[in-house]
């Protein structure tokens, strides 16, 4: 019996935390949509951007930038430093049609080889692969313990 009551004590106690990290998570929630309206609104205030809202999904998306760069605002006895920018996005497809075009000197656009992991692979060696393959793979792969990801969801 008292083993029983330290397990329905560990449950209770597993509920309480969950419970209490699913309050934090909509409270941060709620302050992230109001800190992004408060960002918004300072940007606007101070000329570095303007915002609209979609009428059809009521979310809120960047218009457009009147400055490139970061700007330091001194506003009272605060100093706002705000960075604005442009995402630069490529059309492959278009560029691979185009490249030839561009002058060595103005090519707009760098290549770079990109390595990643094949997890698959990876634990495929583990399983079939030789010792070689294995000390291969660990000379060139580390292993580093990434945060646990937990993500609430309320039973009604």
């Amino acid at each position: 019996m008292c083993g029983f009551d330290i397990e329905v004590n560990k449950v209770s106690r597993v509920e309480e935390l969950i419970k209490d990290l699913n309050t934090i998570n909509l409270q941060i929630a709620e302050a992230t949509v109001f800190k992004k309206k408060l960002e918004q609104a300072i940007c606007e205030s101070l000329g570095r951007a303007q915002f609209y809202q979609d009428e059809e999904t009521g979310k809120t998306y960047i218009k457009n930038i009147n400055h490139e760069g970061t700007l330091t605002h001194e506003v009272g006895k605060y100093k706002a430093t705000i960075k604005t920018d442009y995402i630069y996005k490529i059309n492959k497809s278009e560029y691979e049609v185009l490249k030839g075009r561009f002058s060595s000197e103005f090519n707009p656009v760098k290549t770079k080889v990109e390595y990643s992991i094949d997890k698959e692979k990876f634990h495929q060696i583990r399983e079939y692969g030789s010792i070689d393959d294995l000390k291969l793979r660990d000379a060139v792969i580390t292993l580093v313990p990434a945060s646990p990801s937990i993500s609430i969801k309320v039973n009604v």
